[in-house]
């Protein structure tokens, strides 16, 4: 069984995509970092009351020149505080261990209405940033 996670990529794309792991074992960090393209760094998004979520994007994302994420960035909510984020980006969630895993039905359910609301605030605006 494969875990189904959320993939941005830098064009503004988003689309679940299933990958390598599932809700009884973790997602490999050879998958994640395939689907990055590079070395992976996390953040978890308890800030914008996501707890359970955790988005990974490419550790050097920006010295490797990689385009701003600006769908994953507004998602996260790390614009907030003056950062962006860098290359495409893979929205998993974690166990009790920590270990990587896919998205529940729930979480799959809430980034989909975060998205909406965001693409449609966008569109309203013009795409202004």
């Amino acid at each position: 069984m494969k875990s189904k996670v959320l993939k941005i990529n830098v064009e503004g794309g988003s689309k679940f995509i299933e990958i390598e792991g599932s809700k009884n074992e973790a997602i490999p960090l050879t998958t994640l970092q395939n689907e990055v393209g590079g070395y992976v760094t996390t953040f978890n998004l308890r800030r914008i009351g996501l707890p359970e979520i955790d988005v990974y994007v490419d550790e050097e994302g920006i010295i490797n020149a990689r385009p701003m994420n600006r769908l994953a960035t507004l998602l996260t909510g790390i614009h907030r505080y003056g950062d962006a984020l860098w290359g495409d980006a893979v929205f998993c969630s974690h166990d009790k261990k920590g270990e990587t895993i896919g998205l529940s039905d729930q979480q799959l359910r809430l980034l989909t209405l975060r998205l909406n609301r965001i693409v449609m605030r966008l569109g309203k605006n013009g795409g202004a940033r």
